[in-house]
């Protein structure tokens, strides 16, 4: 399930309004009125969106849920379905366990386990075809847009900028900038491998910059501006307890 305030929260542990992919806060359904409708999730994991459209990685349904307007209601339908041919539909095709997701408001990319795919324009139908931008994910873990520039976190390879999507299409082994953390012990630079950025979630941040929920080492990373390969981050903060 999502949660979801519509205003901004206040105070640690303020309830939600809504939820969006279950009939209620305690419901666990993936399966409603022997449909998998468009109101259901099934283990969302990845979310993306502006004022217009919410995009929900609706992972074990195999799908992308898009919604727009935003949702504002507990079983708000979504508008449309991604990666099945209906809204009905929940099994491994199109899309394969879709994890990640990132839109800069026109663009889309999304990873799944069997690749990494691209709507170059917000998506109108039900079930339209994406460009695959890679046959597989290969070690993403998570992906991020802005200004057209495509931000790639792999498992223990950090996270690599390329200048949009069609980059990273055509070369997906050779991007602008790899942005590495520091190792243990090691300042800067890699430790046997284990200090690149692994298994996190990207964010732009506006005019250029870049922050990372990263696990080697646990903690959030932040560049101010992104700029040239190993790039030490501007700050490094949550060494422990970041989920």
């Amino acid at each position: 399930r999502l949660l979801g305030w519509r205003t901004p929260p206040q105070a640690a542990g303020q309830a939600a309004d809504f939820v969006i992919g279950q009939p209620s806060f305690t419901s666990t359904t993936s399966d409603f009125e022997g449909v998998t409708a468009r109101t259901l999730c099934n283990s969302p994991r990845g979310l993306s969106g502006d004022s217009n459209r919410l995009y929900v990685a609706d992972t074990s349904n195999h799908r992308v849920l898009v919604f727009s307007p935003l949702p504002d209601q507990t079983l708000a339908p979504a508008t449309l379905v991604l990666g099945q041919p209906t809204a009905n539909g929940n099994t491994p095709g199109q899309l394969n366990s879709p994890t990640s997701i990132a839109s800069d408001g026109q663009e889309l990319v999304v990873v799944g386990s069997n690749g990494v795919f691209d709507w170059a324009q917000p998506p109108t139908q039900n079930g339209e075809a994406p460009i695959q931008l890679a046959t597989s994910a290969n070690e993403v873990t998570a992906v991020a847009l802005s200004a057209r520039k495509l931000y790639v976190a792999k498992t223990f390879r950090g996270v690599e900028v390329f200048a949009d999507s069609a980059a990273f299409a055509n070369d997906p082994l050779s991007p602008e900038v790899v942005l590495l953390a520091p190792g243990a012990g090691v300042s800067g630079g890699l430790d046997a491998g284990r200090s690149a950025l692994t298994s996190g979630l990207s964010a732009p941040l506006p005019g250029g910059g870049l922050i990372h929920q990263n696990q080697l080492p646990l903690g959030l990373s932040r560049w101010d501006a992104v700029l040239h390969n190993n790039q030490p981050a501007d700050s490094i903060s949550g060494t422990t307890g970041v989920r």
